[in-house]
């Protein structure tokens, strides 16, 4: 590695530091962060260092620059939530019930139409790689296996819909939708349950694009992320019950 890179990987590894410690509620909207040469010795990096990540983060939207009051820390309001890096520290953090909620309320707006458009124009080849990605899942021996095929379920769902507005829309999205899923399978308690209430609404998709059903495709992508949605939630709430609702 040469110098360039250490500084690039350096510098990453700060804006992720602070970024991870706004979204997770360390610094808190209206905080303000210690002075550039404050914070670089408490990080132990360069003030240069700091100065560039301050600016990486102001883009995203996490914190603002204000005369006589130093860099402060914006509310969620402000945030660049579609941001990669954004969205990617919130799934690893977790996310929150809210955070939760609102990716389940886009699924629910965007797969139910990408499932009926796929239908309806999906290649006889991409139509067979969501049969293959279903099948991945239906052989998966663990979680983190069945999260991979169903991601990629997915995803080819919506690249079959030869819409590049809503492929790039999605993809911008990816990071929010992957941390939908990885909720959904975190909070199963119960992987056999799982799987058998799971695999029969994935299928029940997968029949209708197969036979060109469009909004057959549509309903049963409806009854997919709902069924998913309820049961996260509820777990989420500490309302579920033993016997758990299908995920997804």
């Amino acid at each position: 590695m040469d110098r360039s890179d250490a500084v690039n990987g350096i510098h990453a590894n700060i804006v992720r530091l602070i970024g991870r410690r706004i979204i997770g509620g360390a610094l808190n909207p209206g905080e303000i962060l210690p002075e550039q040469i404050e914070l670089s010795r408490q990080l132990g990096v360069s003030r240069t260092v700091v100065r560039e990540a301050t600016k990486v983060l102001t883009a995203k939207g996490l914190v603002e620059s204000r005369p006589k009051r130093g860099t402060v820390v914006l509310p969620r309001a402000n945030w660049r939530l579609l941001d990669p890096d954004v969205l990617a520290w919130q799934t690893e953090l977790g996310g929150n019930d809210e955070f939760v909620k609102n990716v389940f309320e886009v699924r629910e707006i965007i797969e139910p139409a990408a499932a009926k458009l796929a239908a309806e124009r999906a290649t006889p080849e991409e139509a067979e790689a969501i049969k293959r990605a279903y099948a991945a899942m239906e052989q998966a021996s663990d979680q983190g296996d069945y999260l991979q095929a169903d991601i990629r379920y997915h995803e080819l769902m919506v690249s079959a819909t030869h819409n590049d507005h809503l492929i790039q829309l999605t993809a911008a999205f990816t990071s929010a939708l992957q941390a939908g899923l990885r909720a959904t399978i975190r909070n199963d308690r119960e992987w056999s349950t799982f799987m058998n209430f799971s695999l029969p609404l994935h299928r029940a998709v997968l029949d209708a694009v197969l036979a060109r059903k469009g909004e057959v495709a549509r309903k049963a992508m409806v009854e997919l992320v709902e069924r998913s949605r309820r049961g996260t939630v509820e777990d989420m709430t500490g309302n579920g019950t033993r016997k758990r609702r299908a995920r997804t």
